[in-house]
Order: C-alpha cells, then structure tokens, then sequence
C-alpha cells in the first residue's frame, strides 16, 4: 500500500525505540538499548522493509554521550 502511493504522505514507524525511555513498556519493546544498539533482529528487520529502494542506505547517527564509539 505505501510503495502503491509514492506521491502521498504516507508511512508508519513503531513507537517504542528505545529500551532507557520513559515508560515500563519501553524496556520490553524497545528496538534498542540506551546506546542506540539493536536489541535484537527487529530494527534492522524493519529498516529492510522501508528501505528496500533506498541502496545507499541511511546516515548513522553517533552513539549519545557516555557510549562507547
């Protein structure tokens, strides 16, 4: 359905990206740990799925204050 509409505004992103946020829930679904490490499969399972036209890929970001590089 998104790729069928390119010309649209239309997306979804999961609410829960990290494991340190504010809520109990974070820590069970968090796609990544306080140092924007992947918890597990999923972040790069969903990053496939919406950049599969995107070969370049995507800029990464640095790991916050206080992680290790």
């Amino acid at each position: 359905m998104l790729r069928g509409s390119p010309n649209q505004v239309l997306g979804g992103a999961p609410y829960v990206w990290t494991t340190a946020g504010p809520e109990e829930v974070d820590r069970i679904f968090g796609l990544v740990d306080e140092c924007s490490q992947p918890v597990d499969g999923s972040l790069a399972a969903i990053g496939q799925m919406f950049n599969e036209d995107d070969k370049a890929g995507s800029a990464q970001l640095p790991p916050p204050v206080g992680c290790p590089n």
